[in-house]
């Protein structure tokens, strides 16, 4: 319980679902409507929030934490469709860490330059408070910049004094800590800025920019692509590399005349199974790349939605001839080609950009 004898502003208690009545969240989205500075619960720590738009708000938000005007403040949505007041150009990267972690400790920096923050809270009176409000709502921890985050509605109340309208007291955070924060590029692989209540090879894992590679069989030209990739990018963190064939017999190995090509060029053989190329696994990559254009038209075929995300290995529109059933001069040929265009496409997506 917040101690009302040491602060100002007016407190609300609720107590799980009883509290998810129509007045309370109309009355707690009124304040924020209204210009008011709010403390809310949410399953990290306590956040302060306001109304975005007004700049006296901000500049109370500003004041009350002590945080300088050039640090944009983060924002709370009701749901990840609200995702697109702010952006319709969601990364592969971004679309997988919402699908598994929102509602959730997570929060994402999209867009091009710095960036926008958003995250969706797991604690339900908030996300129906967010969802009641006439607009978009910042949310940054209720703490002093540089003092620990406020864990519970007593802390908040206290470390902001009667610079806030209400309080909304829900009991202990449930998870305690602040929410891990992952930038996430319009092209390339995501990047943790803060380790939070997700560990970070967690985030990776579905955070990871993916690359598949395509061929017919899955033996050789696209396992050989895929092995090129996996040693030109083993000092970049944050990308995940997969092959499949069009007409691929599953669990089929590379040749191997493939291997002996990738081992006499000093380039790690992989382990290998083959797969066939299925609109599963196309939902999964953010780029894929193909060796002839009778492949790009199979993919497309496949899996109409990632159309845009498929396109010839090699840039200039020529193709990477099959080297199935040829000697081993023939196989190195077909990987030193490999090489060549790989070298090409992963260029502009390990490049440092400026932001």
């Amino acid at each position: 319980m917040v101690p009302t004898d040491t602060v100002t502003a007016r407190i609300i208690e609720i107590k799980g679902d009883a509290d998810l009545s129509t007045a309370v969240v109309e009355e707690v989205a009124g304040v924020l409507d209204e210009g008011g500075l709010v403390v809310l619960p949410t399953e990290t720590v306590y956040g302060l929030c306001c109304r975005a738009g007004s700049d006296e708000t901000l500049s109370r938000v500003y004041a009350a934490k002590g945080r300088p005007r050039e640090r944009p403040l983060p924002f709370l949505l009701p749901g990840p469709d609200a995702v697109a007041t702010f952006t319709n150009d969601i990364p592969g990267p971004a679309s997988r860490l919402m699908d598994r972690f929102w509602p959730g400790p997570l929060t994402l920096v999209l867009g091009p330059g710095d960036g926008v923050a958003l995250r969706v809270p797991d604690q339900p009176f908030t996300l129906a408070v967010l969802a009641a409000a006439a607009g978009p709502v910042h949310g940054t921890s209720a703490n002093p910049t540089g003092e620990p985050p406020a864990k519970d509605a007593p802390t908040a109340a206290i470390n902001l004094g009667d610079q806030v309208d209400l309080v909304v007291d829900a009991g202990p955070a449930r998870l305690g800590q602040p929410s891990t924060i992952v930038r996430v590029p319009p092209v390339g692989p995501a990047q943790v800025l803060r380790v939070g209540s997700i560990p970070a090879q967690d985030v990776m894992k579905d955070g990871a920019f993916t690359i598949a590679v395509v061929c017919t069989g899955n033996t050789c030209r696209s396992p050989m692509a895929a092995a090129v990739l996996g040693a030109l990018l083993s000092d970049h963190a944050g990308f995940r590399i997969v092959s499949a064939g069009i007409a691929a017999s599953d669990g089929a190995s590379m040749t191997d005349t493939a291997a002996d090509a990738l081992a006499a060029a000093g380039i790690p053989v992989p382990a290998h199974a083959a797969q066939c190329w299925t609109a599963d696994l196309a939902a999964t990559v953010d780029r894929i790349w193909v060796m002839t254009p009778s492949h790009l038209t199979a993919v497309r075929e496949i899996a109409p939605s990632i159309a845009s995300r498929a396109s010839l290995l090699d840039p200039d529109g020529g193709s990477v001839s099959d080297p199935i059933g040829g000697d081993l001069g023939l196989y190195q040929a077909c990987l030193e080609q490999l090489e060549v265009l790989v070298r090409q496409r992963l260029e502009p997506l390990v490049t440092p950009r400026a932001t």
